[in-house]
């Protein structure tokens, strides 16, 4: 059994770049994760114009090649230049600002295919989550959320159990983990934030 304030997991199919360590996820600067599903079609094209208004210690921060790892250091540098602390809300905004620099990168750099962005965000105390695609044709990924207690099987079936006072939890997924009714849908062009207290706020994304 595993108990914990805060966990993220994160399984994928290899996308831009060798398979190695440093092209996983979730990626980590200091006490910040964040994980991507999803991807930057084209991504060499804008790979240098992405890294370009970065610091040199967030520049040299990263290791890999993915799109994912460049779009969380422009993520990184926008939170720590636009913002004095690390908040839901500071980290809500940075993902707005950063989502507009992409989709202006793609308009300039002449990519008409969409980029389908589902990032979570967490430095273990708060989480933002956000369910994204550039183009507002086009449906963005799944992402929910549901709130309960525990998983139990029974007859070789699983249920989360309803939450309790004292063992309460919140999960953000990119697919039902079960065929329950309990998981909400987070809808199209918006984020999820879970505050410390394991209350969860909907807000819209402005791109």
């Amino acid at each position: 059994k595993i108990r914990t304030e805060c966990m993220v997991a994160h399984v994928r199919a290899a996308s831009v770049g060798e398979v190695s360590e440093s092209n996983c996820h979730p990626f980590q600067y200091r006490n910040l994760l964040m994980a991507h599903n999803g991807g930057i079609e084209q991504f060499p094209l804008v790979k240098r114009k992405l890294r370009e208004p970065l610091s040199d210690e967030l520049y040299n921060w990263i290791k890999g090649q993915t799109d994912s790892e460049h779009i969380f250091a422009y993520l990184l540098h926008t939170l720590f230049t636009r913002h004095q602390t690390i908040s839901p809300e500071a980290v809500a905004d940075a993902f707005e600002h950063t989502f507009r620099h992409i989709k202006e990168l793609l308009k300039v750099s002449g990519i008409s295919d969409a980029a389908y962005l589902n990032m979570v965000f967490t430095n273990g105390l708060f989480i933002v989550a956000t369910r994204y695609c550039s183009d507002p044709k086009e449906e963005p990924l799944t992402l929910y959320h549901s709130e309960g207690s525990r998983y139990v099987v029974e007859d070789g079936v699983t249920r989360l159990e309803a939450p309790e006072d004292d063992d309460h939890a919140v999960l953000v997924v990119s697919e039902k983990l079960t065929d329950g009714k309990q998981w909400s849908l987070i809808p199209s062009n918006h984020m999820v934030i879970v505050e410390q207290s394991l209350n969860v706020r909907i807000r819209p994304i402005h791109d």
